[in-house]
């Protein structure tokens, strides 16, 4: 168990310092999700203040409180604020719970993409070695 954690651990470092191709694909991948959300969690923040704010019954007062649910939505899909009350609130909602699944759905492909590159490579790498072993000569990349 402590071997499986160290060498998590390794990887996700390798990934940070970008040490090769694939792990520096992933890293500029996760930055720009996790920057495009932040600039929409805040876009989405200030579009339900500017529609809750003055609305009978509503929660949302401040762009403060609109960042936190909007924030909660995205993390959780749910706060304990209660939901927007007007027609283009809810409409809101609805098109930040379809960012959110769009984020998760990315965030795993990239993840999922990093372990089939990952995976591509050793096997090109273990393929190398045995044409070196065996003295035969590779033949030439075709697409070249």
């Amino acid at each position: 168990m402590g071997n499986m954690v160290s060498g998590g651990f390794q990887n996700a470092l390798h990934i940070l310092r970008a040490k090769t191709h694939i792990h520096r694909q992933l890293r500029n991948r996760l930055l720009a999700l996790f920057f495009v959300t932040v600039v929409m969690t805040l876009l989405f923040a200030l579009g339900m203040y500017l529609i809750e704010h003055n609305a009978r019954g509503a929660d949302i007062h401040s762009y403060a409180t609109a960042a936190y649910w909007s924030t909660a939505q995205l993390l959780t899909y749910g706060s304990s604020l209660s939901d927007p009350v007007t027609h283009g609130g809810r409409i809101l909602e609805i098109v930040m719970d379809v960012y959110g699944l769009v984020v998760i759905g990315t965030l795993t492909a990239s993840i999922g993409a990093y372990f089939i590159g990952k995976a591509e490579q050793q096997f090109v790498e273990s393929e190398q070695k045995e044409v070196r072993g065996s003295g035969v000569q590779a033949l030439p990349n075709q697409a070249d």
